[in-house]
């Protein structure tokens, strides 16, 4: 305990560049980091009374502002000072601090926390809620559309691996027979081929009549679409005619509702509890890409159209799921050589299936999650993106 104390009012300290002023006591030379304009984090002041600790912590993210700790020592000894009143210690950060804490602490906010949980869902949390391993606790079949090429195939073939019987529907018998046959010997399940064109309409009551057929259902994959050829301007590109647009709407906006329509009421009124519809859409489904943009609009209805039902269904005894991949090393995408961000169907498969009870709208796939966040961050982030594309198609064109 000092013997003595100084009057300390109005004096200003700077301690890593934040300005406080004190209106209080100098401790003297008695304190451990000796007078106040050389105070160091941890520094304790001793008074009579009390033990006053200050500390000051400042992170890359934000800035703490000096705390003050008022420890009582009640049988210390108490050296009458009359001068020395208890005067508040006041603290004033800039305005450039304060700036910065709040941009800090939104950028926190709206980037590091997203990346964060998807990194968590993706890895942790598909772990913890992935309902991938009830679908052969739900039904014996599994239907899915498109299902000779690519991301069809692929699903077609991991559901196969857990033990359901496959349903192919899809336009070509010849592949569809192919396709049927290498399951059978490869996975030792029952299959069954539907052929027929979703660019029509007047396919659904034969296709009805087939899946009533079914014993039970534990899983319908609505991945049939039509894309663009290129990008393309929607004005002026020779491809984009009446017929073209009527078979995109059928093919890709059409075939989800219908079928969805049919199957639906069969999972709702099984006995069984964690079946699931999973529809495929696409990033350009999230937000909208110019030179896509016909395409663009019918992924879009997927999502909004899955986003309105599941309330209407709830999530506890059928699970209903839109998938957005970004680009996917298929003959649809145009994709020829796999990389990270566009992985082979199998791989991309595997994985969103897994998320499968994680989250309604999903990527399915760790860095498309990371690559959507990025580009919808702002719209014309993808805009941009889309338009250099199609300058480059253009380029190619014209060469």
């Amino acid at each position: 305990v000092p013997s003595e104390a100084t009057v300390l009012q109005g004096k200003e300290i700077k301690h890593r560049e934040t300005r406080f002023v004190v209106h209080g006591f100098e401790a003297g030379n008695h304190s451990r980091g000796g007078p106040l304009d050389t105070l160091n984090e941890g520094d304790i002041f001793v008074r009579p009374e009390k033990t006053t600790w200050l500390t000051h912590s400042r992170s890359g993210l934000t800035i703490v502002p000096v705390l003050i700790y008022f420890i009582e020592f009640p049988d210390a000894p108490s050296i009458p000072c009359p001068f020395l009143q208890p005067n508040p210690l006041s603290m004033t950060m800039s305005v450039q601090d304060v700036l910065f804490s709040f941009v800090a602490l939104l950028f926190f906010w709206k980037i590091i926390f997203p990346v964060l949980r998807i990194i968590f869902l993706y890895t942790v949390g598909k772990r913890i809620y992935s309902r991938r391993n009830q679908l052969k606790k739900a039904g014996k079949w599994a239907i899915v559309t498109g299902a000779t090429d690519g991301i069809g195939k692929a699903y077609a073939q991991e559901l196969a691996k857990d033990g359901l019987n496959i349903m192919l529907i899809s336009r070509n018998q010849e592949k569809l027979d192919k396709i049927s046959k290498e399951i059978k010997d490869q996975f030792h399940v029952d299959t069954k081929t539907v052929a027929c064109d979703f660019t029509r309409t007047d396919i659904y009551e034969s296709l009805e009549q087939e899946i009533n057929t079914l014993p039970s259902i534990a899983c319908l994959v609505n991945n049939v679409g039509l894309s663009y050829p290129h990008f393309a301007r929607f004005s002026d590109a020779s491809f984009i005619n009446i017929e073209f647009i009527r078979n995109m709407i059928n093919c890709n906006m059409t075939s989800v509702a219908s079928l969805t329509r049919i199957v639906l009421p069969r999972l709702l009124k099984q006995a069984s509890y964690g079946s699931a519809i999973i529809n495929l859409s696409s990033f350009a489904g999230l937000v909208p890409l110019p030179y896509l943009s016909l395409y663009s609009a019918s992924k879009t209805f997927i999502k909004q159209f899955v986003q309105a039902l599941i309330p209407e269904v709830g999530t506890s005894k059928v699970y209903i799921q839109v998938v957005c991949p970004i680009l996917v090393a298929t003959t649809l995408s145009g994709v020829k050589r796999p990389r990270l961000f566009a992985p082979l169907p199998d791989k991309f498969a595997a994985s969103a299936l897994d998320m499968l009870g994680v989250e309604p709208v999903t990527s399915g796939y760790l860095p498309h999650a990371l690559q959507a966040f990025v580009l919808s961050i702002h719209p014309k982030i993808a805009a941009l993106a889309a338009h250099i594309t199609f300058q480059k198609v253009s380029k190619r064109k014209r060469e």
